[in-house]
C-alpha cells in the first residue's frame, strides 16, 4: 500500500488579548459538540488561594495545506502565565466579582 504524507505550514497572524483580570475561582461548563447540538459534560472548579492573573488571548491562525489555506480563531486563557485550557476548547467567557466562568468543548461529532 502506498503512503501519502500531508504536510502543513501554521502561522500565527494575530494576537490579542480579549481579557485581563485577577480571580481567585475559574469554573468551566464543560459541552460536548455533538453537530451544533451542545451536551453537558459536567462542571470544574478551581479554587485559588489567592488571587491569580489571568488573561484571554484571541489568535488568528492559517493552517496552509499546499493546496488549500484555512484560517480559525482560536482562545487561550493563561493564569499566571501558564496555559489553563489544555483539556477544552475556550469558547466562552464570563468575568464576575468573584469568579471566572468558561464555556468549554471538550470534543464533537
Amino acid at each position: 500500500m502506498e503512503t501519502h504524507e500531508i504536510k502543513q505550514e501554521v502561522k500565527v497572524l494575530s494576537k490579542k488579548t480579549l481579557l485581563k483580570g485577577t480571580t481567585k475561582q475559574i469554573i468551566v461548563n464543560k459541552y460536548w459538540d455533538s453537530h451544533g447540538d451542545e451536551h453537558d459534560w459536567g462542571t470544574d472548579t478551581t479554587k485559588f488561594d489567592s488571587e491569580k492573573e489571568f488573561e484571554i488571548i484571541e489568535e488568528q491562525v492559517e493552517h496552509d495545506f499546499g493546496f488549500n489555506k484555512f484560517t480559525f480563531e482560536h482562545w487561550h486563557i493563561f493564569v499566571d502565565g501558564k496555559r489553563f485550557d489544555k483539556e477544552f476548547e475556550l469558547t466562552g467567557y464570563k468575568h464576575l466579582k468573584t469568579k471566572l466562568v468558561l464555556h468549554g468543548c471538550v470534543g464533537a461529532g
